[in-house]
């Protein structure tokens, strides 16, 4: 790949990468891997509201 800058700016421009979440194993310092599935999924959700983060971030549904 060449990677002078405006090389790469242009193909990210052209192929954007977004990050698709679907667990959370650790927030803030604390292992939640002793937590449920569903804790887990409601945490992750919650944090996705709270933030008001979107694309291109992206929890499955």
């Amino acid at each position: 790949m060449n990677r002078r800058s405006r090389a790469v700016a242009q193909r990210a421009r052209a192929r954007p990468a977004h990050l698709v979440a679907f667990d959370l194993l650790r927030h803030v310092g604390t292992e939640l891997l002793s937590w449920s599935y569903a804790e887990r999924r409601a945490a992750s959700s919650s944090l996705f509201q709270g933030q008001g983060l979107q694309a291109p971030w992206a929890l499955t549904p």
